[in-house]
């Protein structure tokens, strides 16, 4: 199988089509194809931040990659009880 995406940016936003394709190969040769589209919005951390304190949330930390082997950074927040 050979998998791989198109991300297409709107001009002047933080929001991009992506199209994931996978191409399988089926015996004797032939090949289909898979198509699956969405549209994902780009948020900073900063901007999530924001939105997790105007959820209400507290204590917002961010761990990085190298921290935590994750391929992006993660949020931990917690809510007040």
């Amino acid at each position: 199988m050979i998998s791989f995406q198109l991300w297409a940016w709107r001009e002047g936003t933080d929001i991009y089509d992506l199209e994931h394709f996978q191409v399988h190969e089926h015996a004797g040769g032939t090949r289909t194809t898979e198509r699956r589209t969405t549209t994902y919005r780009a948020y900073t951390r900063a901007t999530l931040s924001d939105l997790a304190t105007a959820a209400g949330l507290q204590e917002i930390r961010w761990h990085m990659p190298l921290d935590t082997d994750f391929f992006q950074p993660v949020m931990i927040a917690h809510s007040p009880t």
